[in-house]
């Protein structure tokens, strides 16, 4: 679990070791992005908006 969006961007944009929930889709690979284009994606990122879904079709991921 990462805790800050900044951690997330960080993660896939270089994909070091492996995902910490010990899943890892083999398909998915670093995006090496720039910083200007990880400020850039953090940005619309954060511009996003809408009402939250209904917490009963929200599924939680039991780390376990």
């Amino acid at each position: 679990e990462f805790d800050t969006l900044d951690e997330v961007l960080s993660f896939y944009n270089t994909m070091p070791g492996e995902l910490r929930m010990g899943h890892r889709e083999l398909f998915l690979k670093p995006l090496h992005l720039s910083i200007e284009e990880l400020l850039d994606l953090k940005r619309f990122l954060l511009a996003l908006n809408g009402e939250q879904p209904p917490k009963h079709l929200v599924q939680v991921l039991d780390p376990r």
